[in-house]
């Protein structure tokens, strides 16, 4: 038997539910006098004390000059006018999977073995540094999730095996993030999801279970809503269509996402029938800024499901018929996880078939638990400004004129890369490389131990 002496601050905030975060902080971080006091007392939030802080934020994140954090008055942060700041996270939920796995329908042959553990940790330390980050800009009104809720199969009927509560209240509506815990989230679901049979049901039923408190929302299969704001802030209308029913891969009965779900889905009507809500929603729209959201990526540096409408035309033409219809009503971005990474998709790379429409942006948000070397702003294979193996997330600002997505990675509280859009359609996206601008920014000239950079 091995007796290992726990510091007091651990022992202070011992959680005899999550012995593994509490072992994880053990090991991990360094002693609390090697942290510097005056950033601590700076960004953590007024109710969560400096030993919860010690135990709970990743250390790294302290790392930098403390008048350079973000700040809705001063520095790239503070766009003027009336500001509404969203999160934009995806493939999140694996706090709970490894005890998932093996279990009906969810095969330990098909789903071992894909770093739930150490994914389940970084969802962790995601969240904390998505309500520190909201915190500092004065709060955030809400969250925008890409898919892949609940790894590795989804959820069962009545969520028999709790995950709304190990991967989602436990992690975001709790006294170490509040900043987060009263958001709506705003969901699509991705190909993780509808392994289970009842999974995508039973997480459109939680949109109006007593326990959601109203704060899950998935209505449909498919659905608009306008996000919450400020008021007299700008209309934002983000539009979520269901692409799993787009992918062939899925059609080989072979393959482990070829689920009643998708069997079900996968027919000329339901995708007509989607495809035609969505022209009617984004044509009838008079907000300032439109935002479609799929699981899979249109273009991007990882896997790309669209960027090609004859070598990718999605079953039924679909993803065709999803970039046109994005192009012709100038949407402002289109969002989408399944790749672990955060990335700018470029519609102009070569073998595309339709015309970039000069406007739209198409972002990848995918590392809300788990990440994978990619690049954004960098060129391939450099790995500067995304996750590079670790979480991430984006945090949307918009006023009346721009609207602007920062990228925020473990490791720092600074924004690594930024793509600027327009209200004025006639206007192209700007993407700001921020190291190579000089804005400020902890990771720029640091090392990969100080800052986690890839």
């Amino acid at each position: 038997m091995i007796l290992v002496r726990l510091p007091p601050a651990i022992l202070q905030d011992w959680d005899p539910l999550d012995p593994i975060q509490a072992i994880k902080d053990i090991f991990r971080k360094p002693n609390a006098t090697a942290q510097p006091p005056a950033t601590l007392a700076t960004y953590l939030p007024t109710n969560v004390s400096q030993s919860q802080g010690q135990n709970y934020e990743p250390f790294v994140e302290q790392a930098g000059n403390q008048a350079n954090f973000p700040s809705p008055t001063t520095g790239p942060f503070a766009l003027g006018g009336v500001v509404s700041r969203y999160v934009a996270i995806g493939d999140f939920g694996r706090v709970g999977a490894p005890q998932s796995v093996g279990l009906a329908q969810c095969p330990s042959k098909s789903f071992a073995g894909n770093n739930d553990v150490q994914g389940g940790l970084q969802q962790k330390e995601t969240a904390l540094l998505a309500d520190q980050v909201c915190g500092l800009l004065g709060g955030c009104n809400g969250i925008v999730n890409t898919g892949d809720n609940f790894y590795q199969c989804g959820i069962y009927p009545g969520d028999t095996t709790n995950r709304f509560q190990t991967d989602y209240q436990q992690i975001y509506q709790t006294a170490q993030t509040p900043n987060l815990q009263n958001l709506k989230w705003y969901n699509t679901f991705g190909n993780h999801d509808i392994v289970i049979d009842g999974s995508v049901e039973a997480q459109i039923a939680f949109t109006n279970a007593a326990a959601s408190g109203g704060k899950w929302q998935l209505p449909s299969n498919y659905y608009t809503a306008t996000l919450p704001g400020p008021t007299g802030g700008p209309t934002i209308q983000a539009t979520f269509v269901d692409a799993n029913p787009f992918i062939i891969a899925y059609n080989a009965t072979t393959n482990k996402y070829h689920s009643p779900y998708y069997v079900a889905h996968n027919n000329p009507t339901y995708l007509a029938q989607q495809q035609a809500f969505l022209d009617s929603t984004l044509s009838a729209s008079t907000a300032t800024y439109n935002l479609v959201i799929g699981h899979y990526p249109l273009f991007g540096t990882a896997t790309q499901y669209g960027k090609d409408s004859g070598a990718y035309p999605g079953n039924y033409n679909s993803w065709a018929n999803l970039l046109s219809s994005i192009y012709a009503n100038k949407v402002t971005a289109y969002l989408n996880g399944h790749d672990h990474s955060m990335t700018v998709g470029n519609p102009q790379q070569a073998n595309v078939s339709q015309e970039w429409n000069g406007y739209t942006s198409f972002l990848t948000t995918g590392a809300g638990s788990w990440g994978e070397p990619n690049d954004s702003c960098g060129k391939p294979g450099s790995y500067l400004y995304t996750n590079g193996g670790d979480g991430g997330f984006f945090i949307i600002s918009a006023n009346a004129t721009v609207m602007q997505s920062d990228f925020f990675v473990l490791g720092s509280l600074f924004s690594q890369c930024t793509v600027t859009s327009f209200a004025d359609k006639t206007k192209a996206p700007v993407l700001s490389d921020n190291c190579a601008l000089g804005q400020p920014n902890a990771c720029c000239a640091a090392n990969q131990a100080s800052c986690y950079r890839r």
